[in-house]
């Protein structure tokens, strides 16, 4: 088809049109999540909106904002009997929470799960740990995938694996930490590799915490292939330090004494103001090597 100048006049009335329906549909878009939000700031629930989805869906529900303010005054009254360590009333106040919540805005929606978070950490307080691996994995399964999310994932995953090592969950604990650092080889795409740093940090630390120090010693010596493959900087040397003293530690812990005076050694070369890795070399020729 060639295109001739009286083409464009012919069309120039149909694309004016069109961008006219277009600019009046983003406009009505706009006011309705506007007015959705000003209604639910402005109700009689003060809980925290955390999606725009979640208040267009209750905004002109009078009933899902009824259940958006009994979750609000449940919460009110978990945080109550927590601190004056009313368990029980606590534990039901936080399920009424969630299934109000659930009600205005569904299971699986960021706010809901928020509640969920918040009632792991207080079961938590109170050593339940087995709940908090249950609300941990409704979380994990419930919570949507989006990059708002985020934080509040690797939280749940983290809390997970807390409540699993301190089960004496040897085997599920290790398994969660493995899922995780696949998960960040494959997907951490930064330039500082912030998420699989953690990741194998955490994987080593669960390794020593269990006396599986050989284990332990390669995963800190990957973490140090990753560090070192980082661009210069002060913030990477100071990592490679504090990866080298958690090594010398460990060879404290297998009584390699020499091995340990060097891994220390090193990491004041590279950290010399660092006064805990003098500490703790002191530390070891005192109570180890009676020097």
């Amino acid at each position: 088809m060639k295109l001739t100048k009286s083409f464009f006049k012919s069309t120039k009335g149909v694309i004016i049109i069109v961008l006219g329906i277009l600019f009046v549909v983003f406009g009505v878009i706009g006011a309705l999540a506007t007015a959705a939000y000003n209604k639910v700031s402005q109700s009689d629930s003060t809980f925290p909106v955390m999606a725009l989805t979640d208040a267009l869906s209750i905004a002109f529900d009078e009933q899902k904002l009824t259940h958006l303010y009994q979750s609000e005054l449940a919460m009110v009254d978990a945080f109550r009997a927590a601190r004056a360590d009313n368990y029980d009333k606590m534990h039901r106040s936080f399920d009424t929470a969630v299934d109000e919540m659930s009600e205005a805005v569904g299971e699986n929606s960021a706010l809901t799960c928020s509640i969920i978070s918040i009632q792991s950490m207080e079961e938590g307080g109170f050593g339940k740990l087995s709940i908090v691996e249950d609300l941990e994995r409704r979380i994990i399964k419930s919570l949507p995938k989006s990059k708002q999310c985020k934080a509040l994932l690797a939280l749940s995953k983290s809390r997970l694996r807390w409540a699993l090592e301190n089960q004496g969950k040897y085997d599920l604990a290790l398994s969660a930490h493995n899922e995780e650092l696949a998960y960040a080889e494959k997907n951490d795409s930064s330039a500082d590799k912030a998420e699989l740093h953690e990741s194998l940090q955490a994987l080593a630390q669960f390794y020593e915490k269990f006396q599986v120090y050989d284990k332990a010693f390669q995963t800190y010596e990957r973490l140090l292939l990753l560090d070192r493959a980082l661009p210069a900087s002060e913030k990477k040397n100071s990592q490679i330090a504090r990866i080298l003293t958690h090594e010398a530690g460990l060879k404290c812990k297998t009584h390699e004494f020499p091995q340990a005076i060097a891994l220390f050694g090193k990491s004041i070369n590279l950290a010399p103001n660092v006064a805990s890795t003098y500490s703790q070399r002191g530390h070891m020729y005192k109570q180890d090597l009676s020097e």
